[in-house]
């Protein structure tokens, strides 16, 4: 059976317009999801309040990694090229997720 990013890499490499497209979109989404103790969101960058409400968005690996953590798998990760000379980055497929040594793992129960 192949692993979760060997699964994606190879559905970019068929479609690499809809994965870009699928992974790179968030979708504004609401504080109960947030909360979720699987799925991961975030704040958008731009807009991280409206008044005093906090804001979060969802995005597809953000779902995936959601459902690999409750199945106890390892998360994936985008592997995006270095900077072309316009400073743009582009996705080149997924692989394992590796935490920097920065970040704390959370055990989920």
């Amino acid at each position: 059976m192949p692993l979760p990013y060997e699964v994606l890499t190879q559905a970019f490499q068929e479609d690499p317009n809809a994965m870009h497209s699928l992974m790179t979109i968030n979708i504004p989404c609401n504080e109960s999801l947030a909360d979720d103790a699987f799925i991961i969101v975030n704040s958008p960058r731009v807009l991280e309040h409206s008044g005093d409400k906090k804001l979060f968005q969802v995005g597809m690996i953000g779902v995936i990694n959601g459902i690999l953590t409750c199945l106890g798998s390892p998360l994936v990760a985008i592997k995006f090229s270095e900077p072309d000379e316009s400073g743009v980055r582009r996705i080149i497929g997924f692989c394992e997720y590796v935490a920097p040594p920065s970040i704390k793992q959370i055990d989920v129960i």
